[in-house]
């Protein structure tokens, strides 16, 4: 991959399944993916539970990379590690230890718990996952003598017991016991294989294949924004699961008439999903202000020319470089709003003005504002960061002053200009400008400019 891509999202497979799968295809296609699980288990810690992996198949996990741009869907590693706390009977889970060198430890502690067990009772007072396993594959390994008996000794049912007596049904429940130790000792040692394993195998083919690729827009999307609402409001929340829906619905034009159920049973559709996504953002909206300002444009024309010459724009433009600058936009007035600004103003002609956004660390940055009524407000070609003390002045100039003042920064817009805009909304500034932010945000709010 030439991204890295992160895990953002677990779902249920059954959830998915039946919202995005045909009926006829379901059952085959969660018998795939649990042998496709089951695969990755063996190759990594040679395990075979009952010749499946449906103790660790219940969830699959979505990933992006940080720009939204490319998405997969995998096996879930996190699932993996909570079944393994579980079974483990471990007194915290995965989400509650930062370190990994502590869990790895919790772990290495119950299995030297396990170790020490000495009768099924004890087992099963310890460890009830480990002792359903154990009386179910004496259970299992019953059924199966009664059936050698009256079909004979074929290949099935040695392949079957074979499995069984691996877990040291046959020796003891001493050997049991040992096996055991043994096993989920390699799971510990070996999970980051198992990790490799799980990123390096995506199933985006199969679920092309299989699944209704609009219905698994609409169901991902719907549980991006179910996890940013069950979420404390922050920049990181943001990211992960706001802005995502966000781009990929200005991005991805899918049939209005597609819909699914979410989990209370509500129908989802692509209209439902704008409105929820203009919703949220009214709830949380950045503290915005209108000014009696704008950046004057080099040429000052009414509304109605401005309005015409935006419409003959747009049918000349390919649909190709429509969507272009349709995506430019949307990732521009993320990285400003994602960046934590204290203030976002906007001026007065808000469909072809600038949008400033105010910093606690005495910066101003001032942008193109981009308006998806009209698109080629994301082909701005320069932003400019402006001292917080100056901003109510400077705001008034048009760019070519802005370019010659010695107090603003101009950032035109090449391959770099993110990083480089960075490098100065990162800083944390001087008491004497974080004061300045406080000042002018203070002015603004009171209509004092």
């Amino acid at each position: 991959m030439t991204k890295t891509e992160r895990p953002i999202l677990s779902i249920s497979l059954d959830y998915i399944l039946n919202e995005c799968c045909p009926e006829e295809k379901r059952e085959q296609v969660k018998k795939d993916i649990i042998e496709f699980n089951r695969q990755m288990l063996h190759d990594s810690f040679g395990y075979q539970k009952r010749n499946n992996g449906d103790y660790f198949s219940n969830y699959l996990t979505i990933y992006k990379t940080d720009d939204n741009t490319t998405w997969s869907i995998r096996g879930s590693y996190t699932e993996f590690l909570q079944r393994l706390t579980l079974i483990l009977n471990c007194p915290k889970n995965p989400s509650e230890i930062n370190n990994e060198t502590l869990f790895d430890l919790m772990l290495q502690n119950k299995i030297g718990e396990l170790k020490n067990i000495k009768k099924p009772q004890e087992l099963k007072d310890k460890f009830p996952h480990i002792y359903n396993d154990y009386s179910e594959c004496n259970y299992k390994l019953l059924e199966l003598k009664e059936k050698e008996k009256k079909e004979g000794s074929t290949p099935e049912i040695k392949d079957l017991k074979h499995q069984y007596y691996a877990w040291g049904i046959k020796i003891s429940f001493k050997g049991f016991i040992e096996t055991q130790a043994r096993m989920y000792t390699r799971f510990v040692e070996r999970k980051r294989t198992y990790q490799e394993q799980v990123f390096a195998n995506d199933y985006n083919e199969y679920i092309k294949e299989n699944l209704d690729e609009e219905k698994l827009f609409l169901l991902v999307n719907n549980e991006l924004l179910n996890s940013f609402e069950s979420r404390e409001y922050s920049r990181k929340t943001m990211d992960n699961y706001y802005h995502p829906v966000e781009l990929a619905l200005a991005t991805y034009k899918i049939n209005e008439d597609v819909s699914i159920r979410d989990a209370s049973g509500e129908t989802v559709t692509y209209k439902s999903l704008q409105q929820r996504v203009k919703d949220i953002r009214k709830d949380i909206g950045l503290n915005t202000k209108l000014l009696e300002w704008v950046i004057v444009p080099d040429r000052v024309l009414d509304l109605d020319t401005v309005k015409a010459k935006q419409k003959a724009r747009s049918q000349k433009m390919s649909p190709r470089r429509y969507k272009e600058l349709q995506r430019r936009g949307i990732v521009r007035q993320q990285f400003y709003e994602t960046n934590r600004p204290e203030m976002k103003l906007l001026g007065v002609l808000k469909y072809r003005g600038y949008a400033a956004y105010v910093y606690q660390n005495g910066k101003v940055m001032l942008d193109r504002e981009y308006n998806e009524n009209a698109i080629s407000s994301a082909s701005g070609n320069a932003s400019f960061l402006v001292p917080a003390k100056d901003f109510i002045e400077l705001s008034k100039k048009d760019k070519q002053e802005l370019r010659n003042n010695p107090n603003v920064i101009v950032f035109n817009h090449n391959a770099t200009w993110e990083q480089r805009v960075l490098e100065y909304l990162e800083k944390e500034g001087s008491p004497e400008e974080q004061e300045e932010s406080k000042q002018l945000i203070k002015k603004l709010k009171e209509g004092n400019y």
